[in-house]
């Protein structure tokens, strides 16, 4: 099962984020930091290039990231490689969770307030996001405990309350000094209140927010990867500046650029993750093959 997973996590995330990685070094793409009004370059060796590539900048060296957002896809895969056996430690454990959850907190807490971050200890870096994935668990385990109670719509209303409680600072806790988001004494609670919420909300019903949700989902892997470029061609490049041009531009490129990497690049080695982990039993291989069109035809 573990393998199985992983495979299907390796091909769902890698190709993807490796080929617009390629793109960004080939066509000398500025995508490394971004700030108001500018988006930065960087000039990696082959050392970065390669860590960039495997989603390991986080986990030996602390190393820039070629494409801003592949910080976090480098915790993702520790989050990957860990969460299997987080779960199985739940397994016929009746309070296993709650005792993870505050165990990884308090260990996040200690490295946090003892290293600081700037200190440069790379694999510090994931018990700094530790608690942010950790509430996923508990989401799991209360899932077994509890039934749906509160309509679907009303997750919404829970998700925009809560950057208002972080903004105004009326949450215990809270602050806006961007660089408190990484102390887990700070901003924890946010997905911790997410987390221990799902469970008790139930599934949309709506098909309007259902095929919305299923579209979303879809192409978000690419809206994540790409943003940083469409903002520096659409705001930057393209649009000059232009109030109406410019987000125009911009809103039609972070449409149709993660579409087509999906069909080209996403779709077909999903599959492939599927194909290679599916039963080895012939009839169930080949119907996957005519399936998927010689390998088409996924879902996250």
């Amino acid at each position: 099962m573990f393998g199985a997973f992983i495979t299907r996590r390796f091909f769902r995330i890698y190709p993807l984020a490796m080929f617009v990685t390629v793109a960004v070094l080939c066509f000398h793409i500025p995508q490394g930091s971004i700030k108001v009004g500018h988006v930065a370059a960087i000039y990696p060796n082959l050392g970065v290039i390669l860590y960039n590539l495997t989603l390991t900048q986080g986990f030996f060296v602390l190393v820039p990231s070629i494409i801003g957002p592949l910080w976090s896809l480098s915790c993702e895969v520790q989050m990957y490689l860990l969460l299997p056996f987080l779960y199985r430690l739940l397994r016929g454990r009746q309070y296993a969770a709650p005792i993870l959850y505050v165990g990884v907190l308090a260990i996040s807490n200690i490295i946090v307030y003892c290293y600081p971050y700037e200190a440069g200890y790379s694999f510090l870096r994931f018990f700094r996001v530790a608690p942010c994935f950790m509430p996923g668990l508990l989401a799991y385990w209360l899932s077994k405990r509890v039934s749906p109670r509160f309509p679907a719509y009303s997750w919404c209303l829970l998700l925009l309350a809560l950057p208002p409680l972080v903004i105004s600072g009326w949450f215990p806790l809270s602050g806006w000094n961007l660089s408190w988001f990484w102390i887990p004494g700070s901003f924890w609670w946010i997905p911790l209140i997410v987390g221990f919420a799902v469970p008790w909300f139930k599934q949309i019903t709506l098909p309007v927010m259902a095929v919305a949700s299923r579209v979303i989902a879809r192409y978000s892997y690419g809206v994540y990867l790409v943003h940083y470029f469409c903002i520096w061609a659409g705001l930057e490049k393209l649009g000059h500046g232009h109030p109406v041009l410019g987000p125009l531009i911009f809103c039609l490129l972070v449409t149709a650029i993660p579409v087509a990497l999906y069909h080209v690049v996403e779709k077909p080695f999903m599959n492939l993750g599927k194909i290679l982990t599916a039963p080895t039993t012939p009839s169930y291989g080949r119907a996957q093959v005519l399936e998927s069109g010689s390998i088409s035809q996924p879902s996250a």
